[in-house]
């Protein structure tokens, strides 16, 4: 009777060792074959901040970069930039970067883009998942870029068989102005910055009646072009 007892024991210790092995223990942490990775779970204590440009140009590279603040023993599984586009959430962009810091790139950026950053963290009792607010980059426009305003002032004077030129450029929007000063139609005569001092020389001019008008370029880019209204002048 004894006999039956402790092997009746023995039988129910190894049943219980057997429960053990089919049940792991909760900390384990989950293998890469958790592939396709179900995360509809949301993480708990997860924090992901998203950095995006204010605008971009067309055709130009969009890059959101992203940093993801969790336990250290946790990784991020999964992490990709979706773009709403037809109605839908659709994954866009190439990734680089690893651990907790990345760069998620959309190339030839197109046009006005609304975006959100998915992750899927496996933490050591589950794989989550946790998306960002929706991003919206506009098409960068730059500003309109506005032509300096050219003058000849007037009158022209001829002193001592000098004709005296002074040309002002201000521009609205830039800093400095190139000045082109032409006589008598396309004869281009002088270049400078503004405001610019020129003298024509009497005797290098027929008797008669004389034009002159400048132009300004400002240091825009492109630049953008004024031109002054056309002053006449007489040669006696």
């Amino acid at each position: 009777m004894m006999l039956r007892i402790l092997l009746c024991a023995v039988m129910a210790l190894v049943g219980c060792a057997s429960d053990l092995n089919t049940n792991p223990s909760p900390d384990a942490t989950p293998t890469t074959d958790a592939q396709p990775v179900d995360a509809s779970e949301r993480c708990v204590g997860v924090t992901m901040n998203v950095t995006a440009p204010e605008s971009r140009k067309v055709g130009e590279d969009l890059t959101v970069s992203v940093t993801i603040i969790m336990d250290s023993s946790w990784r991020v599984l999964l992490i990709q930039l979706l773009q709403f586009s037809n109605e839908v959430w659709v994954a866009d962009g190439n990734r680089e970067g690893g651990q907790n810091s990345f760069k998620l790139i959309m190339p030839n950026f197109r046009e006005e883009a609304h975006l959100k950053v998915q992750a899927s963290i496996a933490t050591p009792t589950l794989i989550c998942k946790i998306e960002s607010e929706e991003v919206v980059v506009p098409v960068y426009v730059p500003p309109v870029n506005h032509g300096p305003v050219v003058a000849i002032v007037t009158p022209i004077m001829i002193v001592e068989g000098k004709v005296k030129v002074h040309v002002t450029a201000n521009d609205p929007d830039g800093n400095s102005v190139s000045v082109r000063l032409y006589v008598d139609g396309a004869n281009l005569f002088a270049t400078g910055l503004a405001p610019l001092m020129a003298e024509l020389m009497v005797a290098d001019l027929a008797s008669g009646g004389h034009t002159l008008f400048a132009k300004g370029d400002d240091d825009g880019d492109p630049p953008a072009v004024g031109q002054s209204d056309l002053v006449t002048f007489t040669i006696p």
